[in-house]
């Protein structure tokens, strides 16, 4: 169920950013040329199969309620909450969103699905961020709009309890999951105007080609890349 979860996703955001998909045959392309320059050698920090597997996706929720019904859909499918960034510090560009990342933990399973999904929440009771009257509006935005639809979260609670799902009842959950996080996310007000805050984002896979190790984080997009170099 997760790598179907995974293969969908980065579908779905294929036929919303075509560029994305030119950006996975590009890595897949750079990486087969390594490959077969270089042997053996190429893998030496991990195989080729992970490496183009690997995935960095990104989505927003706007309550902690969100956050929990996000927590049951990843559960369902083995992902697990590792780490917190509080980019309400950020020195540079503070933004008001505390995040986590998803992701398998065992080692086994992290190698066979090296899938994560920075999950972002905003704070909208930071006085730093939001005075009283756009507190809320925005709580009253909140309050109204349901992202995840029962059934999704039903199915994610049995295939958590059970540890699996029959398949058609996980083809559905797998349909419903993609859905949710599809990009046509709604507006939320910020201090800066109106933004799609429960969107998802995904990043083109890594490539073991390039010339020197890049990461980067946009807090104020709360997006990640992937590195140019295999993990």
């Amino acid at each position: 169920m997760r790598a179907e979860f995974a293969r969908r996703l980065s579908d779905m955001y294929g036929r919303e950013v075509p560029a994305y998909t030119t950006l996975v045959d590009v890595s897949r392309e750079v990486n087969a040329a390594v490959l077969e320059r270089s042997g053996a050698d190429a893998e030496r920090l991990g195989s080729i199969a992970r490496v183009t597997a690997e995935r960095h996706g990104a989505i927003r929720v706007g309550t902690p309620r969100e956050l929990q019904q996000v927590a049951r859909i990843f559960g369902a499918l083995g992902m697990h909450p590792v780490g917190f960034y509080d980019l309400r510090e950020a020195a540079t560009s503070a933004v008001p969103v505390i995040s986590t990342a998803f992701r398998p933990i065992e080692a086994d399973e992290l190698a066979r699905n090296p899938f994560r999904v920075f999950t972002s929440l905003l704070t909208p009771g930071d006085p730093r961020f939001f005075d009283d009257d756009l507190r809320a509006r925005l709580a009253n935005f909140l309050a109204g709009r349901e992202l995840f639809p029962p059934e999704l979260i039903d199915l994610a609670n049995r295939a958590e309890r059970e540890k699996e799902l029959p398949q058609a009842q996980a083809e559905r959950f797998v349909n419903l999951a993609v859905g949710s996080f599809a990009l046509s996310g709604e507006p939320v007000a910020t201090r800066r105007g109106t933004r799609r805050w429960n969107r998802c984002r995904l990043s083109p896979p890594t490539s073991v080609g390039c010339a020197a190790p890049t990461s980067t984080t946009s807090p104020r997009a709360c997006s990640t890349s992937t590195s140019c170099t295999a993990r």
